[in-house]
């Protein structure tokens, strides 16, 4: 397409102004378990004291005392895990804190979680058996870039320009002066 008249317009009109330089192949996977507490404690204590003074004689009497005491409690956990090679996303909350059977299942949650990132590595070789020997070659088409894709392995994707491309293709053609 590119190596005919016209052919540089009707490819950008085709696949657009960028295309796929690079993909960075690998994955993501963590999980985070977030617990807080905050507790307030306040008081108060009012005395009303009446004083009298007559003369040469005073006296003082305490007419009314209050105490008060306010106190609360806020407690919140989180749990946040991700997996990109599962695309797997997950966002719980527990606004009033763990109680027993929660912290537990939370607890194990978080191990599991923890159990999946930390066999990330073995899990990427495993899908990437498929692929590697196309991947080895170096430059691949579309096919293999779907195949990696669709196995979740892509970590990021490097768009360029495509004046960039065209450009390079106008030199390798001879059409730049």
């Amino acid at each position: 397409m590119l190596r005919v008249p016209g052919g540089l317009e009707r490819f950008q009109e085709r696949y657009g102004d960028f295309f796929v330089s690079e993909l960075s192949i690998g994955a993501d996977a963590g999980v985070c378990l977030t617990m807080s507490s905050l507790s307030h404690d306040d008081w108060e204590d009012k005395n009303i004291v009446a004083e009298a003074h007559v003369l040469f004689w005073s006296d003082e009497a305490e007419v009314s005392s209050e105490h008060t005491r306010h106190h609360w409690d806020e407690r919140g956990t989180t749990l946040i895990a991700h997996d990109t090679l599962e695309n797997t996303f997950v966002s719980k909350s527990w606004p009033g804190g763990l109680q027993s059977d929660a912290l537990e299942q939370a607890r194990k949650q978080t191990m599991g979680y923890a159990a999946q990132a930390e066999s990330l590595d073995t899990r990427v070789r495993a899908r990437l058996s498929g692929v590697a020997a196309e991947i080895g070659k170096g430059d691949f088409g579309w096919d293999v870039c779907r195949k990696v894709w669709e196995a979740g392995l892509v970590a990021e994707m490097v768009l360029v320009p495509f004046t960039t491309l065209r450009e390079i293709q106008e030199i390798m053609l001879g059409n730049r002066a």
